[in-house]
């Protein structure tokens, strides 16, 4: 019998028109409806008046041959498969683990089926797609390796700064007395590595050890240091001017002044700057005084001069 064919994938039933040569004739028709994708065979019973039987058949293809399995194109991640080629691949980043794959087939009646284009790993993996036809029983295989780069190793720094100030690793860096924690920026070669740091808070004065772990996209690791001077505060509790009375007292235990003083002008400089100055005994009587100049140096050390002083 006549094929007839049509892409309407949607269509459900057709109508069908007969004319018969002698218009008593009586027509049955069957199977134009509940149509399905494939062929559909319709038939056609004509009674003449005479009680003659004739039977025609037509096939309704909805979608296209029922053998075929071919596709008509496949994507991979985008990328368009050469169906020719005997052995299509191609790449795709580290840590790729999935990738959309569109076949389109011939016949958009066939059924397609996608496996291996999920939980991809490092290295080759193989997305398969089976087409089967319509008649159930015809199948194709398309085939596609796909290559997941490997993780970079990189664990190389293109750069350090602390405190905003370039340094290399295995350097060294002198902070100022009392400081307690730098900033520190690290950047990777390979922007997929993550950097972790350590020893950069709760510092102490002297040398600090810092260290700058880059870890790899592999997860592989490496670990750079800098060290990190803090300027020790200073111990110095020297005096560099003591006078009493404008005379300069320094090595000096005693000193007399005139009968009848009750207030001395006592002056005191330390030789550093950090260094407080606390002084007593300006105020004496007739007889011995002493006169006390207490110098705390920036780290806490103390040291008590005095003199004697004779009224």
């Amino acid at each position: 019998g006549d094929v007839i064919q049509t892409s309407d994938l949607e269509i459900t039933e057709v109508d069908v028109a007969v004319t018969t040569v002698d218009e008593n004739a009586t027509v049955e028709i069957s199977g134009n409806t509940d149509l399905v994708k494939g062929d559909n065979l319709i038939t056609i019973l004509v009674t003449a008046p005479s009680g003659d039987v004739a039977e025609y058949t037509v096939t309704f293809r909805i979608g296209g041959l029922p053998g075929n399995a071919k596709l008509k194109s496949l994507s991979v991640a985008g990328t368009a498969i050469d169906l020719t080629q005997e052995n299509p691949t191609i790449q795709l980043k580290a840590g790729t683990k999935s990738v959309a794959v569109i076949p389109q087939a011939e016949n958009e009646a066939a059924s397609v089926k996608i496996e291996g284009n999920t939980n991809l790993v490092t290295g080759e993996n193989t997305v398969k797609v089976t087409v089967k036809a319509t008649d159930g029983k015809t199948t194709r295989e398309y085939t596609v390796t796909v290559v997941v780069a490997a993780l970079s190793s990189n664990t190389n720094l293109s750069s350090i700064k602390v405190n905003g100030g370039a340094i290399l690793a295995g350097g060294s860096l002198t902070l100022l007395p009392g400081t307690k924690s730098a900033e520190v920026t690290a950047v990777p070669e390979d922007s997929a590595a993550t950097v972790a740091y350590s020893g950069f808070k709760d510092l102490v004065p002297g040398s600090n050890t810092a260290t700058i772990t880059v870890i790899a996209a592999n997860g592989a690791l490496k670990a750079y240091t800098v060290t990190l001077i803090v300027t020790p505060l200073s111990n110095d509790t020297s005096l560099k001017l003591f006078t009493i009375e404008g005379f300069s007292v320094l090595g000096k235990s005693k000193i007399t002044v005139p009968a009848g003083t009750t207030k001395l002008r006592v002056s005191a400089q330390a030789n550093f700057a950090g260094a407080s100055i606390v002084i007593a005994g300006r105020d004496i009587v007739p007889g011995l005084n002493t006169v006390t100049v207490t110098v705390t140096a920036a780290d806490g050390t103390v040291a008590i001069y005095t003199v004697k002083v004779r009224a």
